[in-house]
C-alpha cells in the first residue's frame, strides 16, 4: 500500500536545510524562517540543532517545549556520561558533556525550555493556542512552528488548523503513520498551507503494509515553486538513521 497523493507536494519548491545531518535537521523554506518573529519547538529531547540554526538565521524568541528533558532527566543524564568513563567509552562521555554544556549555554532569554507536554487540556497539557498565548506580545502573530511530540501530534490537529492564520510555517512528525493516513490525509486538506516536502524518517521499522511508521511534512504559504513536478528524495534529504535501512515514500 502506498500513501495517497494527498501527502505529495504539488511540486519541487526552493527549500533549505535545517538542523544536524541525519536525525534532527528539517527540509523547509527559508522564505517562512525569514518572515517569523518567533519560533514554539514542540519537542527536543537532548537535540536542539534545528533550534539554533533557525536562531542563527533569524534572531527571534524561541520557546521550547519537551516535558521530558527534567531536571531528573538531567541528573541521569550525566550519572550515565560518568558511568561511560568507567567502561572505557571516554568519546561517549565527551559528547554528552558537550550537550550538557550547550544546554546551558543556548537555553537563555530569549530563548526558553518550558517543561511541559503539549497537547490537549483534557490532559493537563499546553496546548496551541496557550503556547501562542506566551510569545512576547507583537511576537505570536507569525510564528513558525517545529513538532515532534510522539503521537500527541494528533491531539492538536485542529488546533493547528484554527490557528494556521498565525503561521508562517510548520514541520510536523506524524508517528504510527501507516495506521493514521486517513486522519493525516484530512489535516493536509484541511490545514490551509501549502504542503511544499514529505519525507520518510527510518527511525522506525517499516509498519503495516509496507509503509513507514514516521512521516515528516514541511508546510508553508512563502515557499517558491522550481517546478511542477516533485522531487522526492529531495536532495538535500538525508536518512535519519544510518544503522537502519532507508525507507522510499510511494504515493498512490
Amino acid at each position: 500500500m502506498a500513501f495517497p497523493n494527498d501527502l505529495k507536494p504539488k511540486g519541487s519548491f526552493d527549500l533549505i536545510r535545517i538542523g544536524n545531518d541525519n536525525d534532527g535537521g528539517y527540509l523547509v523554506d527559508k522564505n517562512s524562517v525569514l518572515k517569523s518573529k518567533s519560533l514554539i519547538a514542540m519537542g527536543i529531547s537532548t537535540d536542539w540543532s534545528f533550534e539554533k540554526a533557525f536562531f542563527d538565521l533569524k534572531k527571534v524568541p524561541i520557546h521550547c517545549y519537551d516535558h521530558t528533558l527534567t531536571n531528573g532527566f538531567l541528573i541521569m543524564f550525566i550519572i550515565k556520561s560518568f558511568l561511560k568513563i568507567f567502561l572505557g567509552k571516554f568519546k561517549g562521555f565527551i559528547i554528552d558533556l558537550s550537550i550538557l554544556f550547550d544546554y546551558q549555554l543556548f537555553f537563555r532569554d530569549p530563548i526558553i525550555h518550558f517543561k511541559d507536554k503539549i497537547g490537549c487540556k483534557q490532559e493537563h497539557a499546553v496546548n496551541i493556542s496557550e503556547a501562542l498565548s506566551r510569545l512576547p506580545k507583537g511576537q505570536n502573530e507569525s510564528v513558525f512552528i517545529k513538532m515532534d511530540i510522539e503521537r500527541s501530534e494528533y491531539r492538536v490537529l485542529d488546533e493547528l488548523i484554527d490557528n494556521c492564520h498565525k503561521l508562517t510555517g510548520l514541520v510536523i512528525e506524524f508517528h504510527d503513520a501507516d495506521l493514521h493516513v486517513k486522519r493525516i490525509s484530512e489535516f493536509v486538506k484541511a490545514f490551509p498551507m501549502e504542503l511544499i516536502h514529505s519525507h520518510a524518517n527510518n527511525n522506525w521499522s517499516i509498519g503495516v503494509e509496507k509503509n513507514t511508521q514516521l512521516l515528516e511534512l514541511t508546510f508553508s504559504n512563502h515557499a517558491k515553486k522550481i517546478s511542477e513536478e516533485s522531487e522526492i528524495p529531495n536532495k538535500l534529504d538525508q536518512i535519519n538513521n544510518l544503522g537502519l535501512p532507508g525507507v522510499d515514500l510511494e504515493f498512490k
